[in-house]
């Protein structure tokens, strides 16, 4: 399965380029060198070349094959195991400051083996975790002081 799934993503993002590269070209040339080490790589970090909405469509057409197909992710630590067909319905990705933003819709949260405080929690709103998001200060080293 994780060969045709490579085929399929890989065909799909050959279709989408040929609008943009033209064969033969050293940007088209350049681009195939990064898709090799991409299809190489048992790990890879996300390429920014589609909207959601060509993604969505590439992967309604990989679920109406596989609808079991999982998609598996880190955010930072943070791992994330779900269906393929939950991305743009309950599995979100979002920019903020640079930063990336994963939101999963759910109608419940279960959580197993210990305790934890979050387990009390009376979740905000969205719109408060976006601006609180937005407010967060990045502290990056300057000569000049902190910026």
């Amino acid at each position: 399965m994780p060969e045709i799934m490579k085929t399929q993503v890989m065909g799909m993002v050959y279709d989408q380029i040929e609008d943009v590269f033209e064969e033969g070209t050293e940007e088209r040339e350049q681009f195939d060198q990064a898709m090799e080490v991409w299809a190489a790589s048992p790990k890879r970090e996300i390429m920014e070349q589609f909207s959601t909405e060509e993604v969505m469509e590439a992967t309604a057409q990989i679920v109406e094959h596989a609808p079991e197909v999982e998609l598996k992710l880190k955010a930072d630590h943070i791992s994330v195991k779900a269906l393929l067909a939950d991305f743009g319905d309950q599995i979100h990705i979002a920019k903020v400051n640079d930063r990336y933003v994963l939101m999963i819709e759910a109608d419940t949260l279960t959580f197993e083996k210990g305790f934890s405080p979050i387990e009390f929690l009376k979740p905000d709103e969205l719109q408060d975790v976006i601006e609180r998001i937005e407010n967060k200060q990045q502290y990056s080293y300057d000569p000049n002081g902190i910026e």
